[in-house]
């Protein structure tokens, strides 16, 4: 914030949250289903500001075990002013965020990719994590929805990219081979995942990293199955360190922090010609 810059007054906030992503999908995708669902959701339920019920006795919480968090993660409160970053939504849970600041310490990549952008706010917050660690890192955020993103989401070393992950043929693959490694891959967006992963691949060195997010919504066990397999076949391995860093698989990416190591050929196997979405909202 500039020293001329006043700063937000509450009833600003209405703004520059939910409101905000949602004006934008209904400005510039108007016809699309995602922004009805989006539209209809924030009429239903507010954006939860705290209010009246922030503060609560502790002997009238509700304990529903270790894994409440991924449970609820997107329940009927999903626009809460609690997964906000820099006030742009942020669908990132606690533990995650506490795993990838440590994966970006170790990894020191040179390049995080994010697929799905949301509003933003991960991105920018993956940059800023870079950043204060000193890195020499960039941030690449694609999304198909990107007029949706904030203008907020604003750093010098943040660039967000439109992508169809459903033709894969259309992605900047000059933009990919221009990308210095190591890389770190956050697949968020959820759309033709079996080739995405294939494609990415493709483009990746021993050291890199590719992180599934919202595999507990990976539909059939047969099609979680198919998709690990297939991570298999292209040499990822699993890394337990990240995985199950507090507890096993407590994270959204159960299953799915990828890696390659040094001693693994490069392969190509082509995903599927089906087209798995879904949508963990």
């Amino acid at each position: 914030m500039s020293d001329n810059a006043q700063p937000l007054q509450p009833h600003q906030l209405q703004h520059i949250h939910a409101e905000e992503y949602v004006s934008a999908l209904q400005t510039h995708y108007a016809d699309l289903p995602w922004t009805q669902e989006a539209a209809a959701a924030l009429a239903e339920v507010p954006f939860d500001r705290g209010a009246p019920n922030r503060y609560q006795k502790p002997t009238e919480r509700i304990n529903d075990g270790v894994t409440g968090w991924i449970t609820h993660s997107f329940g009927p409160r999903r626009y809460n002013i609690s997964r906000v970053y820099k006030g742009l939504l942020c669908g990132k849970s606690p533990i995650d965020l506490w795993l990838y600041s440590a994966n970006i310490w170790e990894v020191k990549p040179r390049t995080i990719i994010e697929l799905g952008s949301f509003q933003g706010g991960s991105a920018l917050w993956l940059i800023d994590q870079a950043q204060a660690m000193g890195l020499d890192c960039s941030v690449h955020s694609f999304d198909i929805l990107d007029k949706a993103v904030s203008p907020r989401a604003n750093h010098p070393r943040l660039r967000f990219h439109h992508a169809d992950l459903k033709q894969l043929e259309t992605f900047d693959v000059g933009l990919l081979e221009s990308l210095p490694h190591p890389w770190i891959v956050i697949d968020d967006a959820h759309v033709n995942i079996l080739n995405t992963l294939s494609m990415f691949r493709q483009h990746m060195q021993p050291g890199d990293y590719f992180i599934k997010e919202d595999t507990d919504g990976l539909g059939t066990a047969g099609e979680a199955f198919e998709y690990l397999s297939l991570a298999e076949k292209l040499g990822f391995w699993v890394d337990g360190v990240f995985v199950d860093g507090f507890g096993f698989n407590v994270t959204t990416a159960r299953n799915t922090w990828f890696t390659l190591r040094s001693s693994e050929p490069h392969v190509h196997v082509h995903g599927s010609s089906r087209d798995i979405t879904w949508d963990p909202l």
